[in-house]
């Protein structure tokens, strides 16, 4: 592997989930799109692309890069403990954000219809709802937890409502997500977190699947009901199909929601002008997401991998080689946003990468627009005062996702 090293980026750590990365990826990353933005990772064994032209080209290549996590994966896992895995194996091609054609569009034309921005904006009223409930009962005279209090718990109650869980059932397939989150988001050969991941992610099929069992007896109006009789024109969901579609929908539902909504907070409170623009004008609510998404996004980096040669720029990028698509870089590429350092609301165009591009392009973005939307609306209207109760902030040490470990503010 030393005849990839990149010698322009000598002075980078290959450790993505070194303290300072962690804290601060945008520096790391940006001296990579500046001087190295096809860099070999020998950590990683991936490459890692942080400039906006290169990494939208791979999303838009299908044919030639591979968005199959389970290979992506099982380069990290030793062979002989891939059979004590294989629930990892059986989910990830049916994952629609992690699987390729054939298998890949067949599910995705069956369920494209029922997450379209027209459906989703049905639901505003409920969002709007639960998100008043939750602020009516936090403290406005103490500081507290927005991630513990609000942004996990609104689009958890969201997601499963949308879905047809029981409330009272959400906390398990939190602790589930949890879980198998920590090895989705930094893949490694950690074989403690493999087993911890692995065993989550089974007794998540299995809740899932039982309660789609229940369903085909007694037949409802919840989602599980609607994908068995989901069809385009003829074709059909299998049943193993319909349960990781639904847990990819409960899991994705919530976690990068989560992340927004905290990312996003800090940022405007981080921005105090950018913040009080929002309180004089909510309008901005909209545009203050996409903002963020841009800017502070959920996810920092995706994975692909290539299923044949491919030059790209001055390198070749070997078949079967893996590579870490930077969203954290490419949202900031000066040579594709103007002065893209700047945290601006009404930013104009900010056709971002956050949510991917081509066929995977992200099925819940009409929902995420949603929820944030109107969670920064409610705030601003709310608490204009709104301020953090602390300068330490500390983000979790996982490589793909960018996420709080708290958010401690003052409402009033």
């Amino acid at each position: 592997m030393s005849a990839h090293v990149d010698h322009a980026s000598a002075i980078a750590t290959d450790n993505l989930l070194d303290g300072e990365v962690i804290r601060d990826p945008y520096s790391y990353f940006r001296e990579l799109r500046e001087n190295a933005p096809i860099h070999w990772n020998a950590q990683w064994d991936s490459w890692v692309l942080t400039r906006y032209e290169d990494v939208a080209q791979v999303l838009r290549r299908p044919d030639v890069f591979a968005s199959d996590r389970a290979t992506f994966y099982s380069h990290y896992l030793p062979a002989e403990k891939k059979d004590f895995h294989d629930i990892v194996f059986h989910v990830y091609p049916r994952w629609l954000a992690g699987g390729d054609p054939p298998l890949h569009d067949h599910m995705r034309r069956i369920v494209n219809s029922h997450w379209t921005p027209t459906r989703i904006k049905g639901l505003r009223a409920q969002i709007r709802s639960t998100i008043d409930g939750l602020l009516d009962h936090l403290p406005a005279s103490k500081p507290i937890d927005l991630i513990e209090t609000f942004a996990i718990p609104l689009p958890v109650s969201v997601i499963g409502s949308i879905i047809g869980i029981p409330q009272e059932e959400m906390p398990a397939i939190k602790r589930w997500s949890d879980a198998w989150g920590e090895l989705h988001f930094s893949p490694d050969r950690n074989q403690e977190r493999w087993d911890k991941g692995a065993g989550a992610l089974k007794a998540f099929y299995e809740y899932v699947a039982a309660r789609l069992k229940e369903t085909k007896l007694v037949k409802g109006n919840d989602y599980f009901a609607r994908m068995l009789d989901a069809q385009f024109d003829g074709d059909r969901l299998k049943d193993d199909e319909i349960t990781v579609h639904i847990m990819e929908q409960l899991f994705a539902g919530h976690e990068t929601t989560t992340n927004l909504i905290g990312n996003g907070v800090l940022a405007l409170m981080r921005n105090r002008p950018q913040w009080e623009r929002l309180c004089a004008d909510p309008s901005l609510a909209a545009s203050t997401v996409e903002e963020v998404l841009r800017c502070e996004g959920p996810v920092k980096m995706i994975t692909r991998w290539a299923k044949e040669e491919f030059k790209l720029r001055d390198k070749t990028i070997p078949k079967d080689g893996k590579l870490l698509l930077v969203l954290a870089a490419a949202n900031r590429d000066p040579e594709h946003f103007a002065n893209p350092e700047a945290f601006d609301i009404g930013r104009s165009p900010n056709n971002h990468l956050t949510f991917g591009q081509g066929i995977h392009f992200c099925l819940g973005a009409p929902l995420a627009r949603l929820e944030g939307e109107e969670v920064f609306r409610a705030l601003s209207e709310r608490f204009p005062n709104l301020r953090l109760a602390t300068t330490e902030i500390q983000h979790r040490s996982i490589m793909r996702a960018r996420a709080l470990e708290n958010l401690p503010i003052q409402l009033n």
